[in-house]
């Protein structure tokens, strides 16, 4: 007769029912056959990053052809990333171009590579795709096709304060590689560049500014030229520059740098008011400049410069002699005779 308690055989056929019932327990060991371990292997890392294909040429608001593909690299070998690649656009010059993909974040395939499908640049000009992954970049340049910067082919010639210039600014609308281009009328708008001259100058023309931009409209029968007339600053400075706008091309351009001189002498002016002390002492002395008709300083003027006093009966005004340094005459030792109250008066 069999006896069950003396039973110790476990298996993959007995019951977890039998082994309750009998009490009897049963560990089964497995281990991997020689060979059969698999460990994961590490990724490799990505060392650079190359454009595989990628046009050098294309027309604005059209498919980039080839699309643009973008390969991570470990060395020279493609590999895989699980993190995105990242496509922008640089402009150069006056280009005003965006890009425009389907998507501009895209993470490789399996064959390491990148696609950034359905991408154009609205406008023409020079630029540079940048493919960025962490601290990896590279770039690729990009020529557009049509209108791509406006052109000054007559650089304005800058003057005296508030007189009109001899040479007038004239524009013409140019391709990337500057050359002009037939274009339906329209117009253009002209400003100081900000950053540039002395702050607070206004531009005008002869069609006078409306929102501190000049508009005039170009000859359809030929290369969009247009020229402005009438043009001056009011303010002297150095360095200001111009910079135009083609209203239906959306395109810009940006003179050369250019000077506006202090007119002619006009007047003066305190450029610091005196203040007045104890005991016929004047705390703050007096700065006088010799400015033109719109207020700038002169800076060539030479001639003395004196002041009197209009103030209680017999007082008098005793100051240092100076003259203008770069159309600048600042008074030292400035006193008057009485106390009282005194009004200044500069001339030369």
């Amino acid at each position: 007769m069999h006896d069950a308690r003396r039973s110790h055989r476990c298996g993959p056929r007995t019951a977890v029912g039998l082994l309750t019932a009998f009490g009897l327990a049963c560990t089964l060991g497995l281990t991997t056959a020689p060979g059969a371990t698999a460990t994961a292997a590490a990724a490799e890392p990505v060392t650079s990053l190359a454009f595989v294909s990628a046009p050098t040429t294309a027309d604005p608001a059209t498919p980039l052809d080839p699309a643009v593909v973008v390969e991570v690299r470990n060395g020279d070998t493609a590999t895989t990333t699980s993190a995105e690649v990242v496509l922008t656009l640089a402009r150069t010059g006056d280009a005003t171009g965006s890009l425009m993909c389907a998507s501009t974040k895209v993470v490789p395939g399996s064959d390491g590579r990148a696609t950034f499908a359905a991408c154009q640049v609205d406008k023409g000009g020079t630029y540079t795709l940048t493919a960025t992954l962490g601290v990896l970049t590279a770039t690729s340049e990009l020529v557009v096709s049509g209108p791509a910067v406006l052109d000054f082919i007559t650089e304005p010639s800058g003057g005296a304060a508030g007189a009109v210039w001899a040479a007038q600014p004239s524009l013409v609308v140019a391709d990337a590689a500057g050359v002009a281009l037939v274009r339906p009328k329209q117009a253009f708008g002209l400003i100081i560049k900000p950053g540039t001259g002395t702050p607070g100058a206004v531009l005008s023309c002869t069609d006078n500014p409306v929102e501190s931009a000049v508009s005039v409209e170009a000859d359809a029968s030929a290369e969009s030229v247009a020229t402005f007339a009438g043009c001056k600053i009011d303010k002297a400075g150095t360095g200001y520059q111009l910079l135009a706008l083609a209203k239906n091309d959306q395109v810009a351009g940006t003179s050369a740098a250019f000077t506006i001189d202090a007119g002619a002498a006009a007047g003066l002016r305190f450029v610091t008011e005196p203040v007045g002390g104890a005991a016929g002492g004047i705390a703050v002395q007096p700065v006088v400049a010799v400015v033109d008709a719109g207020g700038n300083t002169v800076a060539s003027a030479t001639a003395g410069i004196t002041l009197t006093a209009t103030g209680p009966p017999d007082a008098t005004i005793v100051c240092n002699a100076t003259g203008p340094v770069s159309g600048v005459a600042a008074f030292t030792g400035c006193s008057v005779s009485a106390p009282g109250t005194y009004t200044l008066t500069a001339s030369a």
